[in-house]
């Protein structure tokens, strides 16, 4: 019996939101004082948030995120850290409840459903991890589920005030993040493919109201923060598409993780007929439509840069929904909610680093859990912050340098010192070639240092400790030559 069935329906509602934070208060702070990102864009954000008063406004990365950085950099100059990432935890904590509510109102109000999809959306790694990250990540989630609830309430009213907000959130998810302009074009294409704006009385004036209203809110602010649209693929990688498509493949399958993944095709398995029934019942239903056509956006987005599992976040609070209406079956949903929340106890992994060429190869084996690993490299970052450029302008004065560049690069006669792994883009497949041509020509001191991405590429972990100067060598040859250590 759900305990929740005994109590008043006027006590339900706050006792789950009220139940919905603190959990989420307590996950995100798990690893909230430990550093500031798994990646290294969160220290660009922090230093450009701790100069924004002498510097003005300017980008923490290529494209921008105008929305996100215009509040979190006056917070990191004025409050510090510590509050960049409480920040973060609000929109975490806005986001489960959030969902939670469009769960509820997906399933009918059945919390039976509701609550452990919502419980397995909250306690996701990401989900966990990005809510005490000084990143845009948590914000730009908010506003698009912002959206979603008055994309399900268009769907349910046919109110077109619902359309002006979808708008507007849509627009404020755009500025926080570029990505979503992905998500708002699927959004916009399912509104058209439905036909149901003429058949409500959605005159011209409304379908022109909308995209400004979009434009207005999404891109208006990169002119005011900037003073222009910046749009680039220089981000891309010129890696064989074939590669592309396989760490693609793997990123959708680490977002939602193995066990998430078994126990979805099991369920999928055992409610086969119930399953089929109802995809031919719900086949134009906007939600589902909304995620298929999300899903095939964001998998070429995603092929095109398979980096961070960030990207394609959003595609999560979407499936949990597809779930919902073709498996409605509490069983199921409490089997993923556990599923879900595995991995960050436990990870399995698939590959591990060959100690010669610092290729992936096929190892299969038992990694720490995704909190245990983003603590640690995030403990990695603040030493690569703080005391490895020490280290590494002792390395360069050996060699007579007083300037030398900290990551792999196509400058020619460079002094490079970077992580031991980064040396396989040097290889004449990887980038174009574009490092390839100009190895000769540099010098390159490396160091063991992990920098790879751990569980978001089902890659082993390994521990990291402080270098001393006898771990830095140079090499003379790419790895996988029997000269390559001087």
């Amino acid at each position: 019996m759900n305990p929740l069935t005994t109590l008043p329906n006027s006590w339900r509602l706050p006792l789950v939101v009220g139940g919905i934070l603190l959990l989420t208060v307590a996950l995100v702070s798990i690893n909230l004082p430990y550093g500031f990102s798994m990646r290294h864009d969160g220290e660009t954000v922090v230093r450009n948030g701790m100069q924004w008063a002498h510097q003005g406004y300017v980008r923490s990365r290529t494209w921008g995120y105008p929305a996100y950085e215009a509040v979190i950099y006056p917070i990191l100059y004025y409050f510090g850290t510590s509050a960049a990432k409480l920040y973060s935890m609000m929109f975490c904590i806005g986001n489960g409840i959030l969902f939670f509510l469009i769960a509820r109102r997906i399933s009918g109000g059945n919390l039976s459903l509701a609550l452990p999809a919502g419980l397995g959306f909250l306690i996701l790694p990401v989900t966990i991890i990005t809510g005490n990250t000084i990143l845009e990540t948590s914000q730009g989630l908010f506003f698009a589920l912002c959206g979603l609830w008055f994309f399900v309430q268009y769907f349910g009213t046919w109110r077109k005030r619902d359309l002006y907000w979808l708008a507007f959130f849509l627009g404020l998810a755009t500025a926080t993040r570029p990505d979503y302009l992905i998500f708002s074009a699927a959004a916009v294409g399912v509104l058209l493919r439905r036909g149901d704006l003429h058949k409500n009385r959605v005159g011209w004036k409304d379908l022109i109201l909308f995209p400004v209203l979009y434009l207005a809110v999404g891109l208006l602010p990169y002119l005011l923060v900037y003073g222009n649209l910046y749009a680039s693929l220089s981000v891309v990688i010129p890696d064989p598409l074939s590669r592309k498509i396989i760490r693609a493949i793997l990123g959708f399958a680490a977002l939602w993780g193995v066990p998430a993944i078994l126990v979805t095709a099991a369920g999928g398995w055992i409610y086969r007929s119930g399953l089929l029934n109802r995809l031919k019942i719900l086949r134009t239903d906007p939600l589902i439509l909304l995620f298929a056509a999300s899903l095939a956006l964001y998998a070429i987005r995603y092929v095109m840069l398979p980096d961070e599992l960030e990207y394609i976040y959003v595609l999560v609070p979407l499936f949990l929904i597809v779930l919902l209406k073709l498996l409605p079956h509490q069983a199921f949903f409490v089997a993923l909610m556990l599923a879900l929340g595995l991995p960050n106890i436990v990870q399995v992994h698939f590959f591990d680093r060959d100690p010669v060429t610092n290729d992936n190869r096929l190892s299969l084996g038992i990694s720490p859990g995704a909190i245990y690993q983003d603590r640690q490299m995030r403990l990695l970052n603040e030493y690569k912050e703080r005391e490895l450029p020490a280290l590494s302008q002792q390395i360069a004065a050996r060699y007579g340098q007083k300037e030398f560049i900290d990551q792999q690069s196509t400058l020619p006669n460079a002094l490079v010192i970077m992580p031991e792994e980064d040396l396989r883009y040097y290889r004449a497949d990887r980038i174009g070639g574009a490092l390839n041509k100009v190895f000769r020509s540099q010098t390159i001191i490396v160091y063991p240092l992990p920098h790879n991405y751990g569980w978001k590429a089902f890659s082993a972990f390994h521990e990291w400790k402080p270098l001393t100067l006898d771990d830095f060598r140079q090499v003379k040859n790419l790895p996988g030559s029997a000269k390559d250590r001087s």
